[in-house]
């Protein structure tokens, strides 16, 4: 099975810009066609969407080069709030990540 851990950058949720304290996002990788994905992200204001279906897209870290400077990713895909609590949200993917390296899972 293999993985990834990423610290987003910068989160669009529908298109609207989510200013985010820390997000991350997690991949699993189980060997199927499509990868299991998740979103945590801790806005820098209340969440005040609506549990359900939305679209995301990611600017991740996705390593460093020899000179230690940060790589930067897109990735989008579609998710569904499953969960949301003051300025926290949890997405889970519902469906691809589009963008997703093979270079970024480890395992």
């Amino acid at each position: 099975m293999r993985h990834a851990r990423l610290v987003i950058h910068r989160l669009h949720l529908d298109d609207v810009e989510m200013p985010v304290r820390l997000a991350t996002l997690v991949v699993v990788d189980r060997g199927a066609a499509t990868v299991d994905w998740e979103v945590v992200a801790e806005g820098l204001a209340d969440f005040t969407g609506e549990l359900g279906r939305i679209r995301v897209e990611m600017l991740c870290i996705t390593g460093a080069n020899e000179s230690g400077q940060l790589l930067l990713g897109e990735l989008c895909g579609e998710a569904i709030v499953v969960r949301f609590v003051g300025a926290t949200v949890v997405l889970r993917g519902d469906g691809p990540l589009h963008g997703l390296s093979d270079a970024v899972l480890e395992g």
